[in-house]
């Protein structure tokens, strides 16, 4: 491990070995708060065009993998509201724990399929006023 002592600058950057190869923190050792001004994808963000699939095996549309997302059953956020249910979403987003910790979203998975449902609402959206202003 790598452990930052007070006051340390590093030239202003944290630079991991290679590209892609680094992880911060574990499923049990994980920080609390990450303040930041921009967060920048690789190239990880994806078009689930044909579906995505669920934990259980499932291939639904991105809106309805949205849509199947639960609630825990008895844990709060910190914000003291139901917290989601990590193992109800889609594969890709899902990251459970490896031992002891936290279950945890992979957040550009999650993105990706925001962006998939944001589009479908637009399809049905446009087909609707299509439908509308024919009659």
């Amino acid at each position: 491990p790598i452990i930052l002592a007070p006051g340390w600058t590093g030239g202003g950057n944290v630079i991991p070995y290679g590209a892609g190869l680094s992880n911060l923190g574990t499923a049990s050792a994980y920080w609390n708060d990450i303040s930041y001004k921009t967060l920048t994808d690789r190239g990880c963000l994806f078009a689930a065009d044909r579906g995505v699939e669920m934990v259980d095996g499932r291939m639904l549309s991105d809106m309805e993998a949205l849509l199947a997302i639960k609630t825990h059953k008895d844990r709060l956020s910190i914000h003291g509201l139901p917290a989601l249910d990590y193992a109800t979403m889609p594969k890709a987003v899902y990251r459970p724990a490896e031992g002891e910790g936290a279950d945890g979203a992979e957040l550009t998975a999650l993105i990706s399929i925001m962006l998939g449902g944001m589009k479908e609402l637009h399809h049905r959206t446009a087909a609707l006023e299509e439908y509308r202003r024919i009659k």
